[in-house]
């Protein structure tokens, strides 16, 4: 098991027990300065330098040899439908319990009035009062699959729990090493039973609203890995769609692309990149700036406000922000993310040339999209936590084994 598997099971109990973790600081301390030292610090630098955790991954060898073994003896494909079954079932305990309620969480309760508007014939894009006014902030791709289910009265919440189930099968049955073959058995069902089964991705099912962008940026690296460039063009045309911090991680995928792929792969990876385009474009229409860009100024306004009236959303979430706004620096943040980016994107420049790389320089340009945030809420980070998993996954192991 490569080093940046055991930092996303790291970072993984951390976004689990912040909370608990929190407790333990000293006074004075922001809990979200541990959240930054451990995506800021052992997150960037396991990315930066994969081949720091050499010595951990020979000692692993033996272990996964012989839990392979075992999961042969098991049935591999009957240890995942076990754990998926097992990760389903906590989830829908979850949407049992807690009930959709904007006093919770106000992004579900948004999608569903904008969702009711759109099949009265309406465009969505509009301003809701939630019972405060609120802006549609979420692209097309994150919540139009949810509208059948609300179209049918069923819990819009069941589309994301089944993306989230989606994401382990992507995880375990992808090649992640191309034409070399999968990622060790064990690494892989390791994997998505911690996203699966992690307090943090269960919990979120109740106010879940974004697992279906974590599908999409799944999908996107497992099919570059495995060169399958139609779908690549499909699953990034649908995560540009469905999520504004996808944005900036962009070029990182066009650099990709323009480099490992010949000129008919890379048509057909446009082509799937624009059927999702033409798809979504009527969303666009009526006022592009307020669907494009009014969603970035509505999020980047939050951090004034949380420092005035809820602090806690910043000084307990992880990110630079936790540093900045105690000592009076908040105008740094845009600094600090740009110059965040730009050093992905060198990275990018001079590594990013298998799929390897390039999930390891599109980690850095997420964590620092992610970490320069006014309010980097702890759910955010879960997309950089599966970009460090394919990272790891899509490195040459140790040891091979069947798909």
């Amino acid at each position: 098991m490569t080093a940046l598997a055991v930092v996303a099971l790291v970072d993984l109990l951390y976004l689990s027990y912040a909370a608990a973790l929190a407790r333990l600081l000293p006074a004075g301390l922001a809990p979200g300065a541990v959240g930054l030292a451990l995506f800021g610090g052992v997150n960037a630098a396991c990315l930066v330098r994969p081949a720091v955790g050499a010595r951990l991954t020979a000692a692993s060898r033996a272990v996964i040899r012989r839990v392979d073994r075992m999961l042969s003896r098991a049935g591999f494909a009957a240890a995942f439908t076990a754990l998926t079954i097992l990760a389903l079932a906590l989830r829908l305990r979850v949407l049992a319990r807690q009930p959709i309620d904007a006093a919770d969480a106000d992004m579900l309760p948004l999608l569903q009035q904008a969702m009711a508007r759109l099949l009265a014939g309406h465009d969505p894009y509009v301003w809701y009062h939630l019972p405060y006014a609120a802006p549609m902030t979420y692209l097309p791709a994150l919540w139009l699959p949810m509208v059948p289910a609300f179209a049918l009265g069923l819990d819009v919440r069941l589309v994301q729990v089944l993306a989230a189930g989606a994401v382990g099968a992507v995880i375990v049955w992808s090649r992640w090493h191309g034409d070399a073959g999968a990622a060790p058995r064990a690494v892989r069902l390791a994997l998505a039973a911690a996203f699966l089964l992690a307090p943090a991705t269960v919990a979120f099912a109740a106010i879940g609203h974004t697992a279906l962008y974590w599908l999409y940026l799944t999908l996107l690296l497992s099919a570059l890995a495995s060169r399958r460039w139609l779908l690549a063009g499909v699953a990034g045309g649908l995560c540009v769609m469905a999520r504004q911090t996808m944005w900036p991680a962009l070029p990182i995928v066009v650099l990709h692309v323009a480099r490992t792929a010949g000129r008919r792969e890379r048509a057909r990876f446009a082509a799937g990149a624009a059927i999702v385009v033409a798809a979504l474009a009527p969303f666009f229409v009526s006022d592009p700036a307020f669907v494009l860009w009014g969603s970035v100024r509505w999020y980047s306004g939050f951090g004034p406000v949380a420092w005035a009236e809820r602090p806690w959303w910043i000084l307990n979430n992880p990110g630079f922000a936790s540093l900045l706004y105690p000592l009076g620096l908040p105008h740094l943040l845009p600094l600090v993310g740009a110059a965040g980016l730009a050093l992905a994107l060198a990275y990018a420049w001079a590594r990013a040339r298998d799929a390897g790389g390039l999930a390891r320089a599109l980690a850095l340009a997420l964590l620092a999209t992610t970490l320069a945030a006014p309010t980097p809420w702890r759910y955010e980070f879960i997309p950089v936590v599966l970009v460090v998993m394919a990272g790891a996954l899509a490195a040459p192991g140790p040891v091979g084994s069947p798909a």
